[in-house]
């Protein structure tokens, strides 16, 4: 083996000792030599580890030889050249996988609607339900004139429909007072159940959103925190549920109104059944719009329950991922964090909790919300003019600042 370095990028070079004196290009920088007779320098460590070889070519017209700067093109071209194509690859698969799971929500709902026509053609066929109410929408709430939840919102959660068929074991009535896009109901709706979703906005139906467009007679709209009745259509009977649910709908009412909206639910409950949601305790205020409008601990949601005549229970019933929601959007968000962090990283709290309640004596207080805590005010965009500064008059609501 002869040893030897290029004359012209010095790089460490070897060829067998039968190309000796023959030409030969260095495939480092494409310079053509002559190949010595014997090694050039020592056979030490670093040489013998080389990785760097000439390509020998047999015959001086055998093939056109490269300079260097041309040989440093084509490095940089095949350098480029496999960027490119490793930078294809990582967006085909970053494709299929939006493909797959195009496919896949695809394939579920396709599943939701068979299962639907199977399972609920009855419920279909007519309103389930007659509502009575003198408040077809909630005209006066900053969810109907601004809406938000009722306008993006379409909450489904198979799961916490699974916990409630354990726990009672036959099959259910399900309302969902606060429904927005109204996935919830869809979800009973699928497992056979009966169910029907209350919303104060008619912002959905006028919009055929979410399952307003699917499941049109399970959908109603009415101001919940005035009263109504709800009558059953088949038997003409007062309709009752086996559970009722408000996920983040609470805080949406103001503190006067709340005795009413609580007496109505206990009235719309079976005696065993269970009343279950989430509240969220801090304002949520968005270009001006303050939707949270009823902001207190959870001692003072304990009191307003139960001497409007529903008992908050400790029961495991449900774990901490059968909830639907939290205070976010995502689903199961028990330990509510925002989607929100501060200039460190660190997430910012969202307090709130979970609500299970059962029927319970009436207090001597009912009828009545319990005092609040501290006043802030209020104002929808619809009050506002165009500098942003209040047209009419402000809506003091109860605000409980908790310690992040």
């Amino acid at each position: 083996m002869i040893f030897f370095k290029c004359p012209a990028c010095n790089a460490d070079l070897r060829v067998d000792d039968q190309f000796a004196g023959r030409q030969g290009t260095c495939v480092v920088c494409g310079h053509s030599f002559v190949a010595p007779a014997s090694s050039t320098h020592s056979d030490d460590g670093k040489l013998l580890n080389a990785t760097s070889a000439a390509e020998v070519i047999e015959g001086t017209d055998a093939l056109p030889t490269l300079t260097t700067h041309e040989m440093k093109q084509l490095v940089n071209n095949f350098n480029r050249m496999v960027m490119i194509l490793q930078t294809l690859n990582r967006q085909l698969g970053s494709q299929q996988h939006l493909i797959a799971q195009l496919r896949e929500n695809f394939e579920f709902r396709n599943a939701d609607l068979a299962a639907l026509l199977m399972a609920v053609n009855s419920h279909a066929a007519q309103p389930p339900v007659t509502l009575n109410t003198q408040y077809p929408v909630a005209a006066d709430s900053v969810d109907h004139t601004d809406p938000r939840g009722t306008k993006d919102d379409n909450t489904r959660w198979p799961r916490f429909v699974a916990a409630c068929e354990r726990h009672f074991g036959r099959k259910l009535k399900y309302i969902d007072m606060g429904c927005a896009g109204g996935g919830l109901v869809f979800d009973f709706l699928v497992r056979g159940h009966l169910a029907i979703g209350l919303e104060g906005s008619d912002y959905s139906r006028r919009n055929l959103r979410a399952e307003w467009r699917t499941i049109p007679n399970n959908l109603y709209t009415c101001d919940i925190s005035r009263p109504f009745t709800l009558t059953d259509s088949a038997s003409q009977k007062p309709f009752q549920a086996d559970v009722i649910s408000m996920w983040e709908v609470l805080e949406h009412i103001s503190a006067e109104r709340l005795p009413t909206l609580i007496a109505t639910i206990r009235e719309h409950l079976t005696d065993d059944g269970i009343f279950v949601g989430s509240v969220a305790t801090y304002d949520d205020e968005v270009n001006g719009v303050h939707y949270h409008v009823t902001i207190e601990p959870r001692e003072w949601w304990e009191e307003l329950f139960r001497e409007n005549g529903l008992a908050m229970i400790d029961e495991p019933i449900f774990d901490k991922w059968d909830y639907c929601r939290g205070i976010g959007r995502d689903a199961a968000d028990s330990s509510y964090y925002a989607d929100t962090y501060d200039t460190s990283g660190v997430a910012q709290f969202r307090p709130g909790f979970h609500v299970v309640a059962r029927r319970s004596p009436l207090g001597p207080k009912a009828g009545q919300a319990p005092p609040t805590m501290q006043k802030v005010e209020t104002t929808s965009s619809a009050q506002m003019d165009s500098k942003g500064e209040s047209t009419s008059g402000l809506n003091e609501v109860a605000d409980f600042r908790q310690d992040r």
